[in-house]
């Protein structure tokens, strides 16, 4: 999780990839939102790099395989995109 605040693009881009990888099974995705990964990617889909916005939209979407993730997005990334509109 530390990975997810660097600064350098390059590494955060591949501790996203990472991240998404570890998030396609069920069994991570309670400890990915328990160690805060969905608020992290709900900063991070806004980033200024392409790149970095389009690996964290990718983790977003193997998170949301998951029900408890889903009820916990619905209530930040709603507040979070509604202000950016």
């Amino acid at each position: 999780m530390a990975l997810l605040h660097a600064k350098d693009c390059d590494t955060l881009r591949r501790a996203l990839v990472t991240f998404s990888n570890y998030a396609a099974f069920t069994a991570n995705q309670d400890s990915l939102r328990e160690a805060g990964g969905i608020v992290r990617l709900q900063h991070l889909v806004m980033h200024s790099d392409n790149r970095v916005k389009l690996a964290s939209i990718k983790a977003v979407g193997n998170m949301a395989l998951n029900t408890s993730n889903q009820r916990e997005m619905e209530v930040s990334f709603s507040s979070y995109i509604c202000k950016g509109s």
